[in-house]
């Protein structure tokens, strides 16, 4: 009876113990959730993002008095300057209405570092735009603030090629491309990794050309690939198709590897 009770006890303690070891368990479990995954070694832990500063008071009216000099060239410093308030200022100084539906939220914390001309201040404002999912469209002596996700390309302004140098980087603009020895479907498909986020192309295939709605930055670089492409030079590497009349594909086949020496695939 004695040896029946000392192992009741000792089954009585491997229980208790068991649950403790249990509880433990799931305590630290919890724990290591709440605290994240842990570090690898040599690994930093993450920083947390930094808010954007907000404007420490009301943006000086001071600031939008900035006006180009007898130079034509201008200098600024916006610091949270209200959207629409940059834009109306762009608009005066650049002589031209302006035409917005809609602007970006929040303000614009931008200084010049030099002296630019009022086009590429222009510019250089568009490109901050752009990053805001806006951009600034000229269509004649008009100013028109567009949504990207919404851009009508009935209303980008149509630019010949040789002109784009005349279009500032960030300005999206619509240019046809005709092609000589390119198709222009199979051109489409190679020149699309090419494109912005927000560029877009279509292939002509009645007139075999290109249509491209894109920045004129970009818009210069794809106008520089074609002609290469196109050039002597280009058409070297370019692939040609021989219509054969008069004898079968596969003979002809067979003689150029014997007479060339290529290995058949």
């Amino acid at each position: 009876q004695t040896a029946l009770l000392i192992l009741l006890g000792f089954t009585i303690i491997a229980i208790l113990l068991t649950s403790a070891v249990l509880v433990l368990v799931i305590v630290l479990r919890r724990n290591q959730k709440k605290a994240g995954p842990a570090e690898k070694p040599g690994e930093k832990p993450a920083e947390p993002g930094r808010p954007r500063r907000k404007p420490a008071g009301p943006a000086s009216p001071d600031e939008l008095k900035a006006r180009p000099g007898n130079d034509g060239r201008i200098t600024f410093s916006f610091k949270g300057q209200d959207w629409e308030d940059v834009l109306e200022w762009l608009a005066d100084i650049s002589e031209m209405s302006l035409q917005m539906e809609e602007v970006p939220p929040g303000f614009l914390n931008l200084t010049s570092r030099g002296r630019y001309t009022v086009e590429q201040v222009r510019d250089l404002i568009n490109s901050a735009l752009i990053n805001k999912g806006y951009t600034l469209l000229v269509n004649g002596e008009v100013l028109l603030v567009s949504k990207l996700k919404d851009l009508d390309k009935s209303l980008v302004p149509r630019v010949d090629p040789e002109d784009l140098e005349q279009r500032g980087t960030h300005e999206f603009v619509k240019t046809f491309f005709d092609l000589d020895s390119l198709l222009a479907e199979t051109t489409a498909a190679e020149l699309q990794p090419m494109l912005s986020p927000h560029g877009k192309i279509t292939a002509l295939k009645t007139t075999n050309r290109l249509d491209i709605v894109e920045t004129a930055g970009n818009m210069r670089r794809i106008r520089d690939f074609l002609a290469e492409e196109q050039s002597d030079r280009g058409k070297e590497n370019l692939l040609r198709e021989f219509k054969l009349q008069f004898v079968r594909a596969t003979d002809v086949y067979e003689t150029l590897h014997t007479v060339l020496g290529l290995k058949k695939v």
